[in-house]
Parts: structure tokens; C-alpha cells; sequence
């Protein structure tokens, strides 16, 4: 529920290969991903609704309408941690159907570049081809480019109170 995720992502490549590693992964992370949302939605949301600041109102609005675009993005970008998405997404007001749905959409496509670095990882070594080692880390470096520039230039052009997720007011 809280751990990083990424060795299991690899380790799950290593031990059984592309195909089985990223349905076994997928298949887990999912279950992680609806207990920890349960979790948090069962534990805290109600707490959270009571106490939230009003600078989260509109977030919380965006995810009530966008929860599936938004949930499905964020399994996608691998800065994003995969627990916190499932707490925050939780405690939120994200419709329960689009948060699981951008989830089983989203997963598999966020975890696939890791599960392959493994089993090309075990592939460079048994064999010494290097190239799906040498593809699959790029595939890594370029999404976690993406995130970052995403992350980066995070802003609403019609509100100028809304600023980068890097940023302080």
C-alpha cells in the first residue's frame, strides 16, 4: 500500500518475463491501489471534507468531474507515487467508478516500461543483448520527462491564481 512500487515493478519482470510480469504486477498493484483508496475513503474522507481548505475546493471539484482522465494520467507518470495517488484519490471527492476505472486503464501502461526493464535486465545478462535493455530505459527516461515537464507547466490559463504544482504562491 505504501511502498515504492518500482522493485516489485522490475522484480516482477525478472522473475517471469514481460507478459506474465506485467499481468501479475498490474493484477496486484490494482488490488493495492482499491484497498488503499477504500482505506483512505472508509478512515478519512469524512475528516478531510470537514477540514479541507478552501484552496482545495476546485481541485476537488476537478476531480469530482475529471476523476477518470485524471486518475488514468497520473498511473501513467511515474513521479507520481502509486500509493499517495490511491490516499489522495481516496480522500477526495473523485467519483469511485472513475478513479477504479482510470486505474485498470492506466496501470498496466504506467507499470509496462518497468516490468520490461526487468526482463530485459535478465535478458542482457543471459544473452548480452543489450538493446531491449537499452530501449526500455529510455522509454523510462522520456516518460519521466514527460512527468516532469507536465508537472512543470501545470497551470490553468483562464485562472491566474492557479499556479505550477512546484510553485508557492
Amino acid at each position: 500500500l505504501v511502498l515504492p512500487s518500482t522493485a516489485f515493478n522490475l522484480l516482477g519482470g525478472a522473475l517471469f518475463g514481460g507478459a506474465e510480469g506485467l499481468f501479475l504486477t498490474s493484477t496486484a498493484a490494482f488490488i493495492s491501489a482499491i484497498a488503499a483508496f477504500g482505506l483512505a475513503r472508509w478512515l478519512g474522507k469524512d475528516y478531510v471534507e470537514r477540514f479541507i481548505l478552501k484552496d482545495l475546493d476546485k481541485l476537488n471539484q476537478q476531480l469530482k468531474l475529471g476523476g477518470l482522465s485524471y486518475t488514468f494520467a497520473s498511473r501513467l507518470l511515474p513521479l507520481i507515487p502509486y500509493g499517495v495517488v490511491s490516499f489522495v484519490a481516496g480522500l477526495s471527492q473523485i467519483r469511485k467508478q472513475d478513479y477504479i476505472l482510470g486505474t485498470l486503464l492506466g496501470t498496466p501502461l504506467g507499470l509496462a516500461p518497468f516490468v520490461w526493464l526487468g526482463s530485459s535486465g535478465v535478458q542482457a545478462i543471459s544473452s548480452h543483448d543489450l538493446l531491449p535493455l537499452i530501449v526500455s530505459s529510455t522509454i523510462i527516461a522520456v516518460l519521466i520527462a514527460i512527468a516532469t515537464w507536465y508537472q512543470q507547466h501545470q497551470t490553468d490559463v483562464n485562472d491566474p491564481d492557479v499556479q505550477p504544482l512546484n510553485e508557492e504562491k
